[in-house]
């Protein structure tokens, strides 16, 4: 090989080492399409001031970028609230209405670069109020009478609220240990009436902190739907 044809395979060589080759363009950059939202509420049905959880996932993943929380409003969609997601793409909300009544969600994804935005199927949450039970401790019951008997008591739900109303001449306290709901503060006088949450299954009586073991009040509560 001459000396001419050598410096030109020289020169081609330089070419092809000096020039780098094209760079790939991120993998983001190139993709198209939308994200994907699920979304689910559980419970679907809460009492009022309850709380129930928004939960679902985002793909891609995008842990820079927070999710909406949106509900429906006479104006439309309106993001009541931003939560990120995990690196697994999981994100979750609580929510907590405050009235009775039926109420809308959704999770919307902002578009991200070429990631077009997408919304969640919407989900509905169902606020209702307690059922209340009301109670009167008779005319006369003193120190040594009963509130009922083991044949009628006094029956409700877990979620139920017992309103106690002392239609005695004489303060009472009913005693318990937390269960079917937690022990009174204070003495309910003659007259006055206390609202008490169920809060656990309970079937036996309670008693008279103020007077004795033996004054006896019966109450059945179970679980919804038992």
């Amino acid at each position: 090989m001459n000396s001419q044809a050598k410096a030109l395979v020289t020169t081609v060589l330089l070419v092809v080492f000096l020039v780098p080759p094209a760079q790939a363009r991120p993998a983001e950059s190139l993709r198209a399409g939308s994200f994907t939202v699920t979304a689910s509420i559980q419970p679907t049905e809460v009492l009022v001031g309850e709380t129930a959880e928004l939960s679902g996932t985002v793909s891609p993943v995008r842990t820079g970028t927070k999710v909406r929380i949106q509900q429906k409003q006479p104006t439309g969609w309106v993001t009541i609230a931003k939560t990120a997601m995990s690196p697994e793409g999981i994100y979750g909300y609580s929510l907590s209405p405050s009235g009775v009544g039926t109420y809308a969600y959704r999770a919307k994804m902002p578009k991200v670069r070429k990631i077009a935005a997408a919304t969640s199927p919407r989900r509905k949450l169902s606020v209702v109020e307690h059922h209340v039970i009301v109670f009167t401790i008779p005319p006369g019951t003193g120190t040594d009478g009963q509130f009922n008997t083991s044949d009628n008591p006094v029956v409700g739900q877990v979620g139920d609220v017992l309103r106690l109303v002392n239609g005695d001449s004489i303060p009472h306290r009913l005693h318990t240990d937390g269960s079917p709901f937690g022990h009174p503060a204070a003495d309910l006088g003659p007259g006055q009436a206390e609202e008490y949450l169920l809060l656990s299954e309970f079937s036996g009586s309670l008693y008279c902190h103020d007077h004795s073991v033996d004054q006896k009040f019966w109450i059945t509560v179970t679980m919804p739907n038992a």
